[in-house]
């Protein structure tokens, strides 16, 4: 009984102060060689994206991130980058606004820092 590395270490050739994701989608190579690892146990088959056979979980979703899973053909175990506004306080009481569920007041959203001060 094989069993496959749960864990493999790569090297991402970067020093730019930007996100892990954002340095992956910038090197065609990278993307290749992950893709290569995921589809190595599932015998060379080409994943799609929603095929749920492989997952990639993150310690913060973005936009990017949303992208890497899908070039990568792992479905996003995390919150996508679009829907991160609604696990905030402001998002949570614009879904209970809209649904009609009573919720403690709070401070609306300002697009305008000028108008916090």
């Amino acid at each position: 009984h094989n069993m496959l590395p749960r864990v493999i270490m790569i090297h991402v050739p970067s020093t730019e102060c930007i996100s892990l994701s954002d340095k992956i989608l910038r090197q065609k190579k990278l993307i290749t060689l992950l893709q290569e690892l995921i589809r190595s146990p599932f015998g060379g088959k080409v994943l799609e994206w929603n095929d749920n056979t492989v997952g990639m979980s993150v310690f913060t979703g973005s936009d990017s991130v949303d992208e890497l899973s899908h070039k990568l053909g792992a479905k996003l175990l995390e919150a996508s980058g679009e829907s991160l506004h609604f696990g905030t306080k402001q998002g949570s009481r614009e879904i209970f606004a809209a649904c009609g569920i009573s919720h403690p007041a709070g401070t609306p959203s300002f697009e305008d820092e000028d108008l916090l001060t």
